[in-house]
């Protein structure tokens, strides 16, 4: 489980004194309220882009595809900014819009923006009938609003010179639809543009809520009408917003300050807290009664309201928080309640403030690709991570490695494979947090029996505080993987193999072989007792395979839970794997055979071990001389669940190297059981080491984990905290100095937010 996510079991929630509602008068009221005027409704769903995609009002949240992201504008905050092919949508968004409605977004339009841009709308599909309306933003400054009726498409189109959109500044667009009243009108700047009348109902089809997207082949040009600029509080309302609620809109965001909701005090928003308490206090609505507080690090927790980031109900206007977990961002919301009030309660808007109380070591997400065709960038992971290899600096010179076992990075592909690499970086796969990690793989199967990765720091660095907050811990969040489940046993004249694995498919298998190598031609026969039931395809059987490589040629002979059998054949490596002589309904126990002679296998089944039939016969050109003959089983789900399969009679004629015994769990990483360590130096060269209490199977997991290292530790073997110049993350079993090391294992882990904490 992911550490940052809270736990309301870990941190004290304290009601400071019981407020009634009338007592907070000394509050401040937001400016363009109403007083008892008509109440400005909530948007059913908004946008204000403070936490990314997040529908701050409702549960309909954006994904932000290819280059749309959230950036900070001057003037308005965060917002979301596309620039040519990137887009936001919710695919199962569903507004329901019903006879009244608003629409009201803020845009600022790049001066090289494209003519005729789908701005936003509900649904998306490859015809224009897959839209339930959508507001386009067409030449001259136009806009068109454009819905589907019981008789198709309507569009409204309105043209104007009081505002010029395209002129990279900010401007306010609403929309109204009212289908009562049979109109809809556009306001640019608060200001109405144009109304037409006779319109209809919006006839709601489609689901999908897009922001800058329609579908290539939707506006008939072959191309996504790409929109370039930015757009802010995108909210969506069931009513008909009035003129000066739309100017409320304007002034005041997308809730244009509701009276009957709470208004933040302290923290204020996205603070910045030094400590890990907080009085949470707020501007009580103008009915309510009582309030309901939500707090989570998880932001779903706090839109959907789920019991666990509730904190209660209370009559006080503040609550104090403590053991809050430090480097960690909080969402939290005030809901008003009072029953004798229709339309209550009136949920509030999230708010958020981030902990700190955290010094970043390193969170890998500066470093830049190598790419070799390109010219030479500095600051890749492996110059800044030292490992054994080592690298050539900006001046050409060959910089050393450490030679230990560790290589830091993986290559990272243009596409594939098959298309040209750009070099070792950091894994952008897998990560803790942000975009990128470290990758690690450790290999201490040879000298010397160890693997390190170290960075030096330019200048040396003080350790014990923030600035505000002395530092207790050094962490370190690593994700590892877990050994396979398989094992095989011998009992009496049973083999029992435990296996696991995705599939014996393709150009590449997951499946667990217990074998023994066969030297030049022969023959393994084996009765088949049983096999677990996991799923149809799974499969117990024999196999001979050229390599225990995942994409090895093999053939094997196998039986599957729904009683059949199969010849499973690859005669190229990373070739495709062939399913050829399946019988159906075969009797269990059932006989397999396998035979070498040459470059050719042969592969039969028999239902006594006495009558044969041919499965198949296949050539392997140039065949190894020795091979690997055995047992195979296959769960035919994933890599955690294990399948049975029991054998007997099992015999092996020929020359083979030992005997059957060797557990393979073929096309499945997994990490060896090592010794995790870290060791810290300071700028005189003094060091401090530290070992996983949990070795050597600390990097046997399968999730996130967070290292707590105390500082303590370190400073009690002589290191100056105040002077750090090195961190060496280790992987072996005796790292002090000097001692003699033993052959480990091999594996590969990733790393993640390297920090600095303050005690919680």
């Amino acid at each position: 489980m992911n550490q940052s996510t809270l736990n309301l079991n870990l941190f004290t929630v304290v009601l400071i004194g019981v407020l009634s509602v009338c007592q907070s008068a000394g509050w401040s009221q937001a400016p363009g309220t109403q007083g008892d005027g008509d109440l400005l409704p909530l948007p059913v769903t908004g946008y204000d882009f403070t936490h990314a995609g997040n529908d701050a009002y409702g549960e309909y949240d954006l994904t932000l595809y290819e280059d749309a992201e959230i950036i900070y504008d001057p003037q308005r905050g965060h917002v979301l900014q596309l620039e040519g092919t990137g887009y936001a949508l919710s695919e199962n968004a569903d507004l329901n819009v019903g006879e009244g409605f608003s629409l009201c977004l803020w845009i600022k339009v790049s001066l090289d923006c494209p003519d005729n841009n789908f701005l936003v709308g509900q649904g998306f599909g490859s015809y224009l009938y897959d839209y339930s309306f959508y507001l386009l933003k067409r030449p001259q400054s136009d806009l068109m609003w454009r819905y589907l009726g019981t008789g198709g498409f309507v569009r409204h189109v309105t043209e104007y010179d009081r505002a010029e959109i395209s002129d990279g500044l900010w401007h306010h667009i609403a929309v109204n639809h009212d289908t009562e009243l049979g109109y809809s009108s556009i306001y640019v700047d608060g200001i109405l543009q144009s109304t037409t009348d006779n319109i209809g109902a919006i006839e709601n089809k489609q689901l999908g809520l897009f922001v800058g997207y329609v579908h290539p082949d939707s506006y008939g040009k072959g191309n996504r009408l790409p929109f370039i600029g930015c757009l802010d509080d995108i909210g969506f309302y069931r009513t008909v917003l009035t003129e000066p609620q739309i100017h409320q809109v304007m002034i005041n965001g997308l809730s244009g300050y509701n009276p009957e909701i709470a208004v933040p005090g302290i923290p204020e928003k996205e603070a910045e807290l030094h400590e890990n308490s907080v009085v949470l206090q707020w501007q009580p609505g103008r009915h309510s009664a009582s309030h309901t507080v939500y707090l989570s690090s998880d932001v779903n927790a706090v839109s959907t309201q789920r019991p666990e980031a509730c904190l209660g109900s209370t009559t006080s206007t503040q609550i104090e928080v403590t053991g809050l977990n430090w480097g960690t961002t909080y969402y939290w919301r005030v809901d008003e309640v009072n029953e004798a009030f229709q339309g209550s309660p009136w949920l509030g808007p999230i708010w958020s403030f981030r902990t700190l109380g955290t010094v970043l070591v390193d969170d890998f997400e500066s470093y830049n690709l190598y790419d070799p065709d390109g010219p030479y960038l500095p600051n890749h992971i492996y110059e800044a991570w030292l490992d054994r290899w080592g690298y050539t600096d900006a001046n050409e010179t060959q910089i050393e490695g450490n030679h230990t076992g560790m290589t830091a990075g993986e290559w990272y592909y243009l596409a594939a494979p098959t298309e040209v690499y750009k070099g070792f970086a950091g894994s952008a796969e897998v990560k803790y947090e942000g975009l990128s990690s470290l990758a690690l793989e450790y290999d201490n199967t040879q000298w010397p029996y160890y693997s390190e990765a170290q960075r030096t720091l330019d200048l040396p660095k003080d350790w014990t505080t923030d600035g505000f907050t002395d530092m207790t811990y050094l962490c370190v969040h690593y994700l590892g993987t877990i050994l396979p489940p398989s094992r095989f046993e011998v009992s009496g004249d049973q083999y029992i193999v435990t296996g696991t694995g995705a599939d014996i498919w393709d150009q590449a298998d997951e499946c667990t072989f217990v074998s023994v190598p066969l030297l030049g031609n022969g023959a393994i026969t084996v009765k088949v007792e049983s096999i677990e039931n996991t799923a149809e395809w799974a499969r117990a059987g024999i196999m001979i395979r050229d390599g225990l490589a995942a994409n090895a040629r093999h053939m094997a002979a196998v039986v599957t839970p729904a009683h059949k059998t199969e010849h499973l054949v690859r005669t190229n490596t990373g070739g495709s794997t062939s399913s050829t002589g399946l019988a159906l309904d075969v009797s269990m126990p059932h006989w397999l055979k396998l035979t070498r002679q040459g470059d050719v296998l042969t592969a039969q089944h028999s239902a006594d071990g006495q009558q044969w039939q041919d499965l198949g016969s296949a050539v392997y050109w140039g065949l190894s001389d020795e091979v690997q003959v055995g047992l195979v089983v296959n769960s035919y789900v994933d890599g955690k669940t294990t399948c049975q399969g029991v054998f007997s009679h099992v015999q092996i004629n020929g020359t083979i190297d030992g005997t059957l015994d060797r557990l393979t769990n073929i096309g499945l990483q997994h990490n060896d059981p090592e010794y995790l360590y870290v060791t810290v130096q300071d700028a005189k060269g003094q060091s401090g080491i530290v070992m996983h209490p949990d070795n050597p199977s600390a990097l046997l997991v399968d999730q996130w984990t967070e290292w707590r290292i105390p500082l303590s530790e370190l400073e009690v073997q002589g290191v100056d905290l105040s002077h750090i110049r090195q961190l060496t993350i280790g992987v072996g079993d005796t790292p002090a100095q000097g001692n003699i090391r033993n052959p480990g294992g091999h594996g590969k882990f990733y790393v993640d937010q390297i920090r600095l904490m303050a005690e919680e």
